[in-house]
């Protein structure tokens, strides 16, 4: 299931050109997807996430779609690597809310 979501994914992002946005709005939108990431993590203080200016997003039907990685410690120490899909739309006074955020 999470291989055909990622795939699609892919699929969702070939075909689309980047939306018409300020760096404010990349940026502002990171941010949120990478407090959600953590809140997931088992040990989020090793969190590093991948380079923003290689982090794709795009915006359509309402919504920002943004697709990036995290390296952290899993519950047994390892440091691993997992991709992420995070959706966000438009919340009160235009500040960007989570909507869904699914990991590979």
């Amino acid at each position: 299931m999470r291989v055909a979501i990622f795939a699609f994914a892919i699929i969702f992002f070939a075909g689309l050109t980047p939306a018409a946005m300020g760096a404010d709005r990349k940026v502002e939108a990171t941010v949120e997807c990478q407090f959600a990431v953590k809140a997931r993590l088992k040990a989020p203080a090793t969190a590093e996430f991948g380079d923003i200016m290689k982090t794709q997003m795009v915006f359509r039907d309402g919504k920002y779609t943004l697709l990036s990685h995290v390296d952290s410690e899993n519950g047994y120490g390892a440091n691993i690597r997992q991709r992420f899909l995070c959706e966000l739309v438009e919340g009160a006074g235009g500040k960007l809310k989570v909507i869904d955020l699914t990991f590979e």
